[in-house]
């Protein structure tokens, strides 16, 4: 039976909006790795230690090495990540968002807002 009234729990609400906004195609459809590896960089990001491509396969509570690889493809296809090059040791990459990447951790929290505020 669907339901028009208005959803009480805040997360669900949440849910909804990011769904909506996903289904308009202003927010990437990610498969559930996918957005489990973004969520890494970005809190890596976030705290100022960007993960090494090296320790973003070491992940192994995501998944096999192998599987991380083609999901960081994915992300870097998708434009969500960037590699840049440690200024300090130049064989090694860091994973990091790029402003694609930035902009949906922006919308995500503006819709977690809304979502709380109403």
């Amino acid at each position: 039976m669907h339901s028009t009234a208005p959803v009480a729990n805040q997360y669900l609400r949440f849910l909804h909006q990011m769904h909506r906004t996903t289904t308009m195609g202003r927010l990437v459809d990610l498969e559930p790795m996918c957005n489990r590896l973004l969520d890494e960089i970005a809190i890596e990001n976030h705290s100022s230690s960007p993960l090494t491509v090296t320790s973003l396969m070491g992940l192994s509570h995501i998944a096999s090495p192998a599987t991380l690889h083609r999901k960081m493809q994915s992300l870097l296809k998708e434009g969500l990540i960037e590699l840049s090059t440690d200024p300090h040791n130049k064989r090694s990459k860091f994973v990091v968002l790029s402003k694609k990447g930035r902009r949906r951790y922006q919308m995500l929290s503006t819709l977690m807002a809304d979502a709380y505020s109403a």
